[in-house]
């Protein structure tokens, strides 16, 4: 069945469901109404023996494995980087050794944290289920379940010790079932190690609490403590392991003595610990260290701390309720709330279907309404569960409603679904049925539950007829994150078959926000896991990070010492692979990519072009035997170096003009005279001064008929806005929908209105006048275009056939076209362009890599280059030039400006327009 008959099936069942459902009860009804009404006899309860609550508790925990386990390796609902990270850095530690060493580090930093995902909680486990079942993809998900079934068993001891075995077991079913935890678990993303680490810390505690023991408390203190390296969301027990304690005692004999002695115990553990094992400070140490979270943004004291979040709290809250209760399970069409209510990553919407609704199923959401309410009614106070749900919902409301950070509440909530199907239980409809009945019944509804969790996470997993990356169901949210690609996961299994066929494979791919850290797909993981999974980790390299120099997943690591020593290190790579081919594989290439795949094909490679979900204009995959070696990396230094080469020493100087600190880190930076702008994420800077703009890829100055000063401002979307300069204010917009997507220094404004655009990922070269929608240039060389620029009524091109070339737009001409170094630009997303400057006389061309800037005279003349890290500048990532000044961003938040001098540079005539030549 088609993913569309799936759904629509599932509305169908919903429906269904619903009316018998409804039918049941109305039968039940009018069944008890003919009994006497008035009767006093107590429940008829189901008397269990250990053996019955045995094997009750064996088939919660059967269909707690099963739920988890069934298909693994298929990934469903999905797989992320998140969850596989892990199975990657538990294989380095594995063939290194040193496990105890680094298991000691990580318990002396605080607030573990980044896209490493190390943990001292979550490692040895993993570590350990790797050394008996070996390491791949999707084998993360097989160590999640072993988290997610400890849960169920740690629910069942938990609710044994506080309502007896009934609670218990459907305390410990409705976690079995729960689409949320299920959801985590197969993820093998670090927040399902939370559910039983809080469990664990508040078993220690009712025990504690029962025999009085200090030993108990102090065990409590330690676990309780060790959530600083777990899952944010643990962190909860701080406070609710004390609330726990209160509730527990507050009606028993000696109250105030036994609470006091717990928690002075407990609280003094933490903070012993907290103090003396861990480098930071308290506050590093115990709080998370988020900049979105409360706590985190310059508080001083608890009444500013209140004054700058309370409204936050009330926000992210009640969305984070919505989301978990109503919406926001996956994206679809049907009936939208109020923007104002809406979160991430789509207009949550409602329907009938598996795609529609919340983070819990609509009958669990009744059974656990019945418990909350039930419980307060009857004991006059708020219950332990009830601070879970209270500390549960305060976690996302403190930073943003995000669906893992609802883990914890989740947990309240199964546990207040049993609390109310016990009430239900004793309710007039429903008290006059059979035990035994009533037993098969709650089973019954357990299996349902279960079963319909596992059927809507394959539904709405990853199909033909879906995105190819897409949002995890039950796993959506502010921060927008979890996300996967299950082509990449395809691509990855396919690799590991080439690496035991004996093949290197290396991944020549630039999709920087496929593989962003914040929003990972995962697909050189994948090649990783893939080697791993061959036992040949090294058969599998990524040619981008061998060109920088360093990869930072699954590790931090420095291929070579010497800059540009990528040739011998791939070289020594293939003596210890010792392939019998090389794959050059690349699943979204630039026009700069091909130009390889083509150079290898001539060599002698077999070249093979496919479709794929993933670029619109196909990938491509090429084989080069180990014959070719030498030849390939020829090709390969060549390359990546450039061909027409410049010389070292350079005929400019420079003079230093100013230096500028920065609120972030420059992104882009132009010309805003008397001063410059730099742009970072979602900002503009200049001045001191910050506009929240987003993803701004081009920005230009110009004065209007009036002699006002209108700021021209491109965002990736194509979206254009003028703004009177400086003041800030929306002159007007218009929307170049053909540009989009575009991107970072891929934009040259002309004037008038007039937007120069190239695209790198097909290497076009389009323009954009007011009035006309966006046409490429036809009459320009049709070569891959890989930078721009415009000043003087010139656009400057940078094309990856090693050329610059000068356009004469006014007159459609060819000014000036010469051999250049064009190297690929890379800073945060893909499709960035190689960044070219237009001075007084000169040309330049950014070397991204190398951190070096090439110099050439009007007339194509290489003029020398500046190597920015030895002149003192290292981590250029935005440059600009007007006239004889060249502005510098780094990534340490510094600007700085030059002043070039050329004197010492041989003057030439320029020659005359050359006529146009298109090869």
């Amino acid at each position: 069945m088609s993913r569309a008959e799936l759904l629509s099936t599932s509305a169908s069942v919903e429906k269904a469901a619903c009316l018998l459902a409804l039918l049941i009860l109305g039968g039940l009804y009018a069944w008890s109404r003919r009994r006497d009404a008035l009767s006093t006899d107590r429940v008829e309860e189901l008397n269990l023996s250990r053996v019955g609550e045995g094997l009750a508790l064996l088939s919660i925990l059967l269909l707690a494995v099963v739920l988890r386990v069934v298909k693994w390796d298929e990934g469903i609902p999905g797989t992320i980087y998140a969850g596989e990270v892990i199975t990657a850095r538990a294989d380095l530690l594995m063939r290194r050794g040193g496990f105890l060493s680094h298991w000691w580090s990580l318990l002396r930093q605080p607030n573990l944290g980044g896209t490493l995902y190390d943990s001292p909680v979550i490692e040895p486990v993993v570590v350990g289920f790797q050394w008996l079942f070996g390491g791949r993809i999707h084998s993360i998900a097989l160590a999640g379940a072993v988290f997610g079934v400890t849960s169920v068993a740690l629910a069942w001891c938990l609710g044994r010790l506080l309502r007896g075995s009934h609670f218990a077991l459907l305390f410990a079913a409705f976690v079995a079932v729960s689409p949320l935890q299920l959801v985590w678990s197969r993820l093998g993303y670090r927040a399902v190690a939370a559910i039983p680490h809080v469990l664990a810390v508040l078993l220690l505690t009712v025990m504690s609490c029962r025999t009085r023991s200090r030993i108990l408390a102090l065990l409590a203190g330690v676990l309780a403590y060790l959530t600083v390296y777990n899952y944010e969301a643990a962190r909860v027990v701080f406070a609710l392991s004390p609330l726990a304690a209160w509730t527990l005692l507050r009606d028993r004999p000696r109250f105030w003595w036994t609470f006091t002695s717990f928690t002075c115990i407990f609280v003094a553990t933490v903070l012993l610990l907290a103090s003396t094992l861990s480098r930071g400070s308290l506050r590093q140490t115990l709080w998370p260290n988020y900049g979105s979270y409360a706590g985190n943004m310059g508080e001083k004291d608890v009444v500013e701390l209140v004054q700058r979040n309370y409204r936050r709290y009330a926000d992210e809250g009640l969305k984070s309720l919505r989301d978990y209760f109503v919406l926001n399970r996956n994206d679809g069409g049907g009936l939208r709330l109020p923007t104002w209510l809406d979160s991430p990553p789509q207009p949550s919407q409602v329907g009938w279907g598996a795609q529609y609704g919340g983070l819990v199923f609509f009958p669990v959401t009744l059974l656990g309404l019945v418990g909350a309410l039930g419980i307060l009614i009857r004991r006059r106070a708020p219950d332990l569960w009830h601070w879970v749900l209270f500390l549960g919902i305060s976690m996302p409301a403190l930073g943003c409603a995000s669906a893992r950070r609802l883990i914890v509440f989740d947990l309240g909530w199964c546990a207040l679904a049993g609390e109310g199907a016990l009430l239900l239980r004793e309710s007039r409809v429903f008290r006059h049925i059979r035990p035994t009945v009533a037993a098969g019944a709650v089973a019954a509804f357990i299996l349902c539950m279960g079963t319909w969790s596992f059927a809507v996470m394959y539904i709405l997993r990853g199909t033909a007829e879906t995105s190819p990356i897409y949002h995890v169901p039950f796993a959506t949210g502010c921060v927008r994150d979890i996300t996967t690609c299950p082509h990449c996961v395809a691509v990855g299994k396919q690799w590991e078959n080439d690496i035991r066929k004996g093949a290197l494979v290396v991944l020549v791919d630039s999709d920087m926000d496929r593989e962003n850290a914040t929003r990972p797909a995962g697909l050189p993981l994948y090649g990783q896991l893939a080697a791993i999974a061959a036992d040949k980790p090294e058969a599998f390299q990524e040619l981008y990070p061998i060109l920088w120099g360093f990869t930072t997943s699954p590790e931090v690591r420095t291929y070579y010492a010497k800059r540009g020593d990528f040739v011998p290190f791939l070289s020594r790579v293939i003596s210890e692979v010792r392939p019998t081919k090389v794959i050059w594989h690349a699943e979204r290439p630039t026009a700069w990519d091909r130009k390889l795949a083509t150079n290898l094909s001539a060599i002698g490679g077999r070249l093979e072009f496919f479709e794929t979900p993933l670029s619109s204009g196909g990938g491509f995959r090429v084989e080069t035997d180990r014959a070719l070696e030498a030849r390939v990396l020829d090709l390969i230094q060549r390359w990546a170096t450039g061909r027409a080469e410049s010389p070292q020493s350079s005929c400019i100087s420079h003079e230093l003009v100013e230096t500028k600190k920065l609120s972030l880190p420059s992104h882009l930076v132009a010309p805003a005279l008397p001063s410059w702008i730099s742009t970072h994420w979602a900002s503009l800077e200049a001045d001191g001064q910050t506009w929240r703009v987003p993803d701004v890829v081009g920005f230009a100055l110009e004065t209007d008929a009036s002699g006002e000063r209108i700021a021209h401002v491109l965002s990736s979307d194509g979206s254009d806005q003028a703004h009177r300069w400086p003041a800030g204010e929306g002159a007007s917009s218009r929307y170049h929908a053909g540009l989009r997507p575009i991107g970072l220094h891929c934009a040259a404004f002309r004037g008038n209105g007039e937007w120069w655009v190239v695209q790198p990922e097909f290497g076009e070269l389009l323009r954009s006048l007011p009035g006309e929608s966006p046409f490429e240039v036809r009459w320009a060389p049709e070569i891959s275009w890989m930078g721009v620029a415009a000043a003087g009524g010139e656009v400057v091109l940078a094309a990856a056939a090693q050329e610059v070339v000068v356009l004469d737009p006014e007159h459609e001409r060819i000014r000036e076209r010469f051999p250049a170094r064009v190297l690929p630009n890379r800073l945060r997303d893909f499709g960035e362009c190689t960044q070219v400057l237009r001075g007084r006389n000169w040309i330049g061309v950014f070397d991204h890599p190398a951190n070096s800037l090439d110099f050439y005279s009007d007339e194509g003349k290489a003029l020398g280059t500046w190597d920015l890290t030895a002149m003192g500048f290292p981590g250029v990532q935005a440059l600009a030039a007007h006239d004889d000044l060249i502005a510098l961003g780094q990534a340490d938040s510094t600007l700085i400006v030059l002043k070039v001098d050329t004197s010492r540079c041989p003057q030439e005539g320029r020659e005359a327009l050359l006529p146009l030549a298109v090869p």
